[in-house]
């Protein structure tokens, strides 16, 4: 088998290499960009926004009701409730955490089961809720009960539906990969 024609093997020179040319020093690299029409947010704005969403539904959904029943228990009035101080703070806080992941992991394909998981821990806690939800009051001989258990469950439906809205845009995710990104964080020029 003989070596091929000009190698060193030949006694020959060496093949040279050619070289690519090199751009001019004034045209500046190309950065990987999206493509134009949208433009997603940092991570820290994402982040920023979703601390803001988990602090203020923490706020109202664990310490407002917590430091309101332990109030109204203060009272010398006769205020009565079965609801439970650590199911409100342990589902207000599961709550306030998938809430506050949603605009953190919005251009991934997890926004959906987050999304979903969020709306139904939230359909948990109102149907937990809506045969407990009574408070009665009592002065003397007189009392007052009110319940809005049904008020609850007439709630729910806005949960039941952002389940279906999740479980949609997770299959969507899948079966088209980026196009809600697109439509979400479009840019309007």
């Amino acid at each position: 088998m003989s070596a091929p024609e000009g190698t060193a093997a030949e006694g020959g020179a060496p093949p040279r290499a050619v070289e690519a040319p090199t751009p001019p020093l004034s045209v500046p690299p190309v950065a990987a960009e999206p493509p134009p029409g949208f433009r997603i947010p940092s991570l820290a704005r994402r982040l920023t926004i979703g601390v803001l969403t988990g602090v203020a539904l923490f706020f109202v959904l664990v310490i407002l009701p917590t430091e309101a029943l332990s109030r109204l228990a203060e009272l010398s009035v006769g205020f009565t409730t079965q609801v439970p101080v650590g199911a409100i703070e342990l589902s207000g806080t599961a709550i306030a955490l998938l809430y506050a992941a949603r605009p953190v992991v919005a251009p991934m394909r997890a926004y959906g089961p987050v999304y979903a998981a969020g709306a139904l821990v939230s359909l948990g806690y109102l149907l937990y809720l809506a045969p407990l939800a009574w408070v009665a009051l009592g002065m003397g001989e007189v009392g007052i009960a009110l319940g809005f258990g049904g008020l609850l469950t007439l709630l729910a439906i806005v949960p039941l539906l952002s389940i279906g809205a999740g479980i949609v845009t997770t299959l969507e995710d899948f079966a088209r990969p980026g196009e809600r990104v697109r439509y979400q964080y479009r840019v309007a020029y």
